[in-house]
C-alpha cells in the first residue's frame, strides 16, 4: 500500500524538468550563454568578409551581428561584408 509521504516517479520527472528548464532560463538572462555565440558569429568564417582596424574600406559595408574574434576573445575591430551581394558566396 501506499503512503502519505510516496512520492510518484512523474512526480520526480516533472520536477527535474522543472528545476532544468530554470537553470537554463537563469543563464540565458544572466548572459552566461554568450560564450556559445561567440562561435557563431565570428566574422571570418563568413566568405570575403573582412576584418578592419577602424572602419570599413570602399565597397564594403559594416555587419553589426557579426564579431571579429581572435584566440577566442572578441575585438575591437569591425566586420565589413561586401556591398555588392553578388561577392558574397557562401553566405
Amino acid at each position: 500500500m501506499f503512503k502519505k509521504g510516496d512520492i510518484s516517479l512523474n512526480m520526480i520527472i516533472l520536477a527535474i524538468i522543472a528545476l532544468l528548464v530554470l537553470v537554463i532560463i537563469a543563464a540565458v538572462f544572466t548572459g552566461r550563454l554568450a560564450i556559445f555565440n561567440l562561435g557563431i558569429s565570428d566574422c571570418l568564417k563568413i566568405k570575403n568578409a573582412e576584418c578592419e582596424p577602424i572602419s570599413c574600406d570602399a565597397g564594403y559595408v559594416e555587419d553589426r551581428t557579426s564579431k571579429c574574434i581572435q584566440d577566442g576573445k572578441p575585438t575591437n575591430e569591425v566586420c565589413c561584408l561586401p556591398q555588392d551581394y553578388s561577392e558574397m558566396t557562401g553566405y
